[in-house]
């Protein structure tokens, strides 16, 4: 049986949450960011979703919804090689997303243990889906969704460190763009938001995207962390950019700034 790890031995989950609308409700995705390298994994061309839904008048029970998710998932890994790629949860159901290498009699999965001592209702489609469509298109994150991603990552490691965020230090952004024209024009807009460039690169004879980089830094405190990322992204993709996060200079005295 194929497993995904049999296939890339290097493979390891790394799985994230993150906030969107989904038909203009709001929704919460997890999602294993580290399948996006691989996907779409070939021979793994039928997805299914498992929708849980909550009963008349309830809601959803996130522990329990943890507990069904985990072993529902190692069921359909050791029946059938499953790849998990993440669930969403949205307006009072949960959807929770596979791939496999088959197509399977939905009645086996609802007849399993986990399902059946769940005690929510559900429902099973499997459908093809070679170019994993959902994965890249619905459930892997947009840049708005990376950023939320990357702030709390970032932002957790120095509350791990014990910073202190209401205290203003030196924090450096950085932003990537395809076409010298659009850092040039970048980099006027975020000087008249107070920034200070700090480096530009070009490097247009190599391969790949975004040849031209741009990082600038302002004072500020990691409790404005999540605005000014915000206004920078967006800014950044008014000027046909990659925003690519920012460090924390931490140690810096601002007195000598």
């Amino acid at each position: 049986m194929n497993t995904l790890k049999g296939l890339y031995p290097d493979y390891e989950p790394n799985i994230a949450f993150y906030n969107a609308e989904v038909e203009d409700e709001p929704a919460c995705v997890m999602v294993d960011l580290d399948l996006e390298e691989y996907a779409p994994v070939e021979g793994y061309e039928y997805i299914c979703v498992v929708k849980v839904l909550a009963a008349e008048g309830a809601s959803i029970n996130g522990d329990k919804i943890g507990r069904l998710d985990e072993k529902l998932t190692e069921h359909l890994a050791e029946a059938y090689g499953a790849v998990w790629a993440g669930s969403l949860n949205w307006d009072d159901e949960v959807h929770i997303f596979y791939y496999l290498t088959e197509e399977i009699d939905q009645r086996e999965i609802l007849q399993s243990s986990p399902v059946k001592s769940s005690k929510y209702d559900c429902i099973v489609e499997i459908a093809p889906e070679p170019e994993w469509d959902t994965y890249l298109a619905l459930l892997y994150p947009d840049d708005y969704g990376r950023l939320e991603i990357e702030n709390r990552e970032l932002l957790g490691e120095a509350q791990d460190d014990g910073d202190d965020f209401s205290r203003a230090r030196m924090v450096t952004h950085m932003s990537l763009f395809d076409r010298k024209a659009d850092l040039q024009a970048f980099c006027t807009e975020v000087e008249r938001m107070g920034f200070r460039i700090v480096t530009q690169e070009e490097t247009p004879e190599a391969d790949g995207d975004f040849p031209y980089s741009v990082e600038y830094a302002k004072v500020h405190t990691l409790i404005d962390i999540p605005k000014i990322t915000l206004e920078l992204l967006e800014l950044t993709l008014a000027h046909n950019g990659y925003y690519d996060g920012w460090l924390n200079s931490s140690d810096v005295d601002t007195d000598n700034l």
